[in-house]
């Protein structure tokens, strides 16, 4: 059997106190080629102590409290940074919003149109929080449906576009002839009337616009919507109307049962079609 050496209590404690000072050794070196960190000031308060800065950084580029307990020149600067950050987000958003909402085909809006809407907007100026809420004065919903439902209701559109730009004609005061011989001899004017004549003049151009587009695109949705609104203003109470309409229901039930069973048949129609001209079938 092979011997042993053990060595005795002495020998052993010495190769031990080796050991040991060659580990400490390692660790000195190993933390003197580490990067020396050090605190931020000798004197500052609990936020302060717990920030640690490299060497190669210097003491006013941060943010803390010197002896005296005033904030230094770093901190503001930070914070002023922050401030600058947040107010061009903010922009960027209710650009990207006001995009969102007043988005516009450039083929179709002619430029001298969209200048002159700008105008407008200026004269017409509410709040942002009012403007971006999110609620629109006519919706979005029935544009998604099919294209003659889309160019009804384009219709009503224009035609509500056209009674409101007739009631904000009315709305501007209209300049007197004595305004006007003033002004002349005057030759001075204040900036009342003449920016009133001015969005007169912006809404007139605006207004002719609308007119033009609804006579010669939308003539047979408008009519049908006139028919529509004459619909709402049957006397319910008169008895000659009831007795009238109890005689022409018949024919009323006929051609409305009739119409939803052509608009079935052309519904299945489309489908046979489809399902033919899909390949495998």
């Amino acid at each position: 059997m092979p011997v042993i050496f053990r060595p005795s209590g002495r020998h052993a404690s010495h190769r031990c106190r080796l050991k040991l000072y060659q580990a400490k050794k390692k660790c000195v070196k190993a933390t003197q080629n580490r990067p020396k960190w050090k605190t931020v000031g000798e004197k500052h308060d609990w936020q302060a102590g717990l920030r640690f800065a490299p060497t190669g950084i210097e003491k006013n580029q941060l943010s803390h409290r010197d002896r005296a307990g005033n904030q230094t020149d770093g901190s503001t600067g930070t914070q002023r940074s922050y401030i600058m950050m947040l107010a061009v987000m903010r922009t960027v958003v209710c650009f990207v919003m006001w995009l969102s909402v007043h988005r516009v085909s450039g083929t179709y809006v002619p430029q001298e149109m969209n200048r002159t809407l700008q105008n407008l907007r200026q004269h017409y100026k509410i709040s942002n929080q009012d403007l971006f809420n999110g609620e629109h004065v006519f919706p979005r919903e029935p544009l998604k449906g099919k294209m003659e439902s889309k160019m009804l209701f384009m219709g009503g559109v224009l035609e509500a576009y056209e009674k409101l730009f007739g009631h904000m004609l009315r709305q501007l005061p209209t300049p007197s002839p004595q305004l006007a011989i003033s002004k002349d001899k005057a030759g001075t004017s204040t900036a009342g009337p003449s920016a009133s004549g001015d969005v007169r003049s912006n809404l007139m151009k605006v207004f002719q616009k609308i007119k033009e587009l609804k006579r010669h695109r939308y003539q047979e949705q408008v009519k049908l919507l006139q028919g529509l609104q004459k619909l709402k203003h049957i006397e319910m109470d008169n008895l000659k109307i009831q007795s009238k309409a109890l005689w022409e229901l018949p024919w009323i039930y006929e051609e409305a049962s009739s119409l939803a069973d052509n608009v079935m048949r052309r519904k299945r129609r489309r489908r046979q079609t489809r399902t033919k001209t899909r390949p495998g079938v």
